[in-house]
């Protein structure tokens, strides 16, 4: 048999290991999103809800309040997190550092604009003391001189 396959004693048929597939002259891994136990001949696709890395043996459930993403490949985390593959093809969703925010419309982690900050695991920047965001603003701006603001204002105010 090929590398990556085995067969039974006495059978001319070699089938490829766990997470493989035959493409015709040798095994290959199953792609992301795809995974093959022993009991299978050909690689499927994750269940609905479920991802997985190439060369999978079986999908792993993306947590409560998640879905698959990227042809499931990984899980789309509630706001303030982010999808983390670990060493051992688990993963889980993870607080986005400091300085950091995510939010429903993105799928990383991103940094937080100038004159704004975050603790981890948020799903947006505040104004830092001294700036303000006023409506309609997508930036954080300096108080004029001679006025100030507190953390996340929407305006300043006469020193």
């Amino acid at each position: 048999c090929p590398a990556f396959s085995t067969s039974d004693a006495g059978s001319d048929h070699c089938e490829c290991k766990e997470g493989m597939f035959w493409n015709g002259t040798r095994c290959l891994n199953c792609l992301p999103g795809t995974y093959k136990d022993e009991m299978m001949s050909a690689c499927a696709d994750c269940p609905r809800f479920s991802v997985s890395l190439e060369g999978a043996r079986q999908c792993l459930k993306c947590p409560p309040g998640s879905t698959d993403l990227d042809n499931k490949r990984v899980c789309r985390c509630p706001g303030g997190t982010v999808w983390t593959w670990n060493t051992n093809s688990s993963g889980s969703c993870s607080p986005c550092p400091a300085e950091t925010f995510r939010d429903s419309q993105t799928y990383v982690c991103t940094p937080c604009p100038t004159l704004s900050t975050s603790p981890a695991g948020s799903k947006s920047c505040t104004c830092l003391p001294d700036t303000y965001k006023g409506p309609n603003m997508t930036s954080c701006s300096l108080c004029p001189v001679g006025t100030s603001s507190e953390a996340g204002s929407e305006f300043c105010i006469c020193s």
